[in-house]
Order: C-alpha cells, then structure tokens, then sequence
C-alpha cells in the first residue's frame, strides 16, 4: 500500500514539475492570440462593414453609412482564424503536458 501512495505522490510532483514553461508560455501566446484576433475582427467589422458614401440627393453635403458584407465576411474571417489558432495550440499544449505525463509514469515504473 505504501508503493501505491509513494507513485501517487511522485506521480503528483512529476505532474506539477512538467507542467512549467513550455506549455505555460504556449498558452499564454494561445491567449494573446485569441485577444488580439477578436479585437481586430471587433474593429474590422466596424471600419469595414459599415462604409460611407455620398447621399444620392445631396452628394458633396450628406454622406449615409451602408453595409458591407465583404467587410462582414472579412471580420468573421478573422475571428474565426484566431479561434482556431487558439483551439490550434492549446490542443498542443495538452498534447505535450500528456505526452510528459506518460513518459514520466513510464520511467517510474521501469526504475521501480
């Protein structure tokens, strides 16, 4: 019973050891890149979907605001992208922090 509670407890600080820069430093650059994605697709759908033009009445005086959905489209474009990048490497990082998980429980065992 005590080998049991001496792997888990090993097992515990190798976890907790592995978990350090690498994977940290990718998910927060994971983070950054899904901020700053929706903070351009935020201003590229106000600047790019909505455009001014001159009033068809009165066009040197009035100008009047229509949509555009190539803008639109532009601006999900861009969202879209960083959440995938995101998604992108978040699903590295939890692949390296398991792939460090195995090869420690595997070491453990064969040194035992």
């Amino acid at each position: 019973m005590k080998e049991n509670q001496d792997y888990t407890k090993l097992k515990d600080d190798t976890i907790e050891y592995l978990e350090t820069n690498d994977e940290n430093n990718l998910r927060r650059v994971a983070t950054f890149v899904l901020l700053i994605g929706i903070g351009i697709s935020i201003l590229s759908f106000i600047y790019l979907s909505f455009i001014t033009v001159p009033h068809r009445d009165y066009p040197l005086t009035q100008k009047e605001y229509v949509f555009n959905p190539s803008g639109f489209i532009a601006s999900i474009g861009t969202l879209m992208g960083s959440i995938l990048l995101w998604s992108l490497l978040r699903v590295i990082s939890n692949i390296s922090i398991s792939l460090k998980e195995l090869n420690a429980n595997y070491t453990t065992k064969n040194f035992r």
